[in-house]
């Protein structure tokens, strides 16, 4: 198998000053059966996975016997990652071993044992630093990585692994962590919800009908009367979130901002969450969708009104999930702090 040749400073990184007000800053990569995604604050998170034919083959009996190796690192932190593993594997057999609130395996590469693995009763084990290591070192060879507990043996693949690392070492080269951008977003401890009236619901039907046709690309489920609620934010405004579109997996909101008497209504936000507010009175907009993947893989988005505006607060996605429901791991693009 021919190997992409990891550069010898690889983690020769020179940490300088970071810019918090680079918002927009993340990367996004997949090789084969790894993948990397690296945040605003220079934090890149990567996994590995089964070789995806193997593990197609290997599923056909309805069992599941999945595996997941995880590495996270800032930026300007040489050579200091965290990392952990996580199994699945159940079927009338092997339920045992999943049925403990701990087990112990060992890892081991190329055929050598680097040492235990203390799984919890979720099939996560924690890797040390030396472990991790180890299986960096050889990234530009062939590695074989696997799990074993008692006569059970998981594997991952390290097609793609070098790969990554590459593209974390060109992301993170000459930057520093830089802490999560803090937003000022103000709190509506007095934020009450509109008992909409029939004819209330009716007007406000009628204008969706119009800035929304049949045909319209993103909305095109409008509202009925239960998709339908309205929140005072003060004397002039009212936010209105309504049905915009429905299919089997997935449903998205339409965000309008109206006057007292609901008799002119302005989009803010279409394709999006439904209004939420949080324990601090922060008004939020909670966005998750389903994506393609072998499992049910998220797309995460979280906004937040700042008196003018929805803003987003966070961003993430579950990765290629390889069989894990909802995903192995969660990967944020954008991280910040709500003041």
């Amino acid at each position: 198998m021919k190997k992409t040749i990891l550069l010898p400073c690889i983690f020769s990184l020179i940490p300088l000053l970071g810019n918090a007000e680079e918002t927009n800053t993340y990367t996004k990569f997949e090789r084969f059966d790894w993948e990397i995604t690296c945040d605003n604050t220079y934090t890149c998170r990567i996994a590995g996975y089964p070789n995806e034919n193997d593990f197609l083959e290997d599923n056909q009996d309805g069992s599941e016997h999945n595996a997941s190796i995880y590495f996270e690192k800032k930026a300007g932190t040489e050579n200091n990652f965290s990392g952990k593993i996580q199994l699945t594997h159940y079927n009338d057999q092997d339920t045992k071993y999943f049925n403990q609130k701990l087990r112990l395996g060992n890892l081991f590469l190329n055929g050598k044992d680097l040492g235990t693995l203390k799984f919890d009763a979720e099939g996560f084990a924690d890797l040390n630093n030396s472990q991790i290591m180890a299986i960096i070192a050889v990234a530009k060879s062939n590695a074989q990585i696997e799990v074993r507990i008692d006569n059970l043996t998981w594997n991952i693949s390290d097609r793609g692994m070098s790969a990554v690392l590459l593209k974390m070492q060109d992301f993170q080269k000459n930057k520093s962590y830089v802490s999560p951008l803090k937003l000022n977003i103000p709190t509506f401890a007095d934020l009450k919800e509109i008992n909409l009236n029939e004819q209330q619901q009716e007007s406000i039907k009628s204008q969706l009908q119009k800035l929304f046709p049949e045909d319209a690309e993103d909305c095109f489920n409008i509202a009925s009367d239960e998709s339908t609620t309205a929140f005072q934010l003060n004397d002039k405004q009212i936010l209105i979130d309504s049905l915009c579109s429905q299919g089997a997996y997935n449903e998205t909101r339409v965000i309008l901002l109206s006057d007292p008497n609901l008799t002119s209504l302005k989009v803010i936000e279409s394709e999006t969450g439904n209004i939420s507010v949080d324990d601090n009175k922060h008004i939020l907009l909670q966005n998750s969708q389903k994506v393609r993947g072998i499992g049910d893989c998220w797309a995460n988005d979280k906004k937040a009104w700042n008196g003018n505006k929805f803003v987003t607060i966070y961003s993430s996605h579950t990765g290629l999930c390889r069989g894990f429901g909802g995903g192995a791991w969660e990967f944020p693009t954008f991280v910040s702090d709500i003041k």
